[in-house]
C-alpha cells in the first residue's frame, strides 16, 4: 500500500512519522491545550502553531480495482502554544479551526475519489487529486490566517466558524 501525508500549511512532518503522537480528527473529541506538545519558538511573532497532515494510501486489488483510505490527524509533537497563549480560549478555538478546514479538505478529498468511476480511478488520477486537494488546503489555510488576523478579528472568525461548521455537517 502507498501511503502519502500532506501536511500542515507551514510545513510537513516536523518529526518522523514514527515519532509522533496524533489525534485522529473526531467532532467528539476537540483539541486541548495539553494536546499542543512541541516546544514554542522564543522568536515567533505568534503565540500558537497546529501542525496535522491528511494521510491517504491506495491499494490495487487483485481486479485492478483501487481503494483508498484518507484520514486527517493533529500532530502533538509538532503543535505548540506559547506559555502566554495557554490562557487564551480564543486562541484556542481559532487553532482548532485550523484543524477542521483540515478535516474539511479530507472530506473533499475523499469525495473528489469517490466520485470518480471505478475503472478511471488510477493511481495517477488518485495523486493528482490528492495534489489539488493539498494546494486548495494551503490556500484557505492561509487566506482563514489572513482574513481572521490570527485569529484577532472576532467578526471574522466567527464567519469562518460557522463557514467551517456548516461544512463539516454536510
Amino acid at each position: 500500500m502507498l501511503r502519502i501525508a500532506i501536511g500542515a500549511v507551514f510545513g510537513c512532518l516536523l518529526l518522523p512519522l514514527k515519532a509522533q503522537e496524533v489525534v485522529d480528527w473526531s467532532a467528539d473529541r476537540p483539541l486541548t491545550w495539553a494536546d499542543f506538545q512541541g516546544e514554542a519558538e522564543p522568536w515567533g511573532e505568534h503565540e500558537a502553531y497546529t501542525a496535522y497532515e491528511i494521510t491517504s494510501g491506495y491499494s490495487t486489488g487483485p481486479d485492478g480495482k483501487l481503494s483508498f483510505h484518507i484520514t486527517c490527524r493533529f500532530l502533538k509533537q509538532g503543535s505548540w502554544v506559547s506559555e502566554r497563549g495557554r490562557s487564551s480560549e480564543t486562541l484556542l478555538a481559532h487553532e482548532r479551526l485550523h484543524f477542521d478546514i483540515a478535516e474539511v479538505n479530507a472530506r473533499k478529498l475523499r469525495k473528489r475519489l469517490r466520485e470518480v468511476p471505478d475503472r478511471e480511478l488510477t493511481k495517477e488520477r488518485f495523486l493528482d487529486a490528492v495534489r489539488a486537494v493539498h494546494q486548495h488546503m494551503q490556500e484557505e489555510q492561509e487566506r482563514y490566517d489572513r482574513e481572521t488576523d490570527h485569529g484577532l478579528n472576532a467578526e471574522q472568525q466567527a464567519r469562518w466558524r460557522a463557514q467551517v461548521s456548516e461544512a463539516l455537517s454536510r
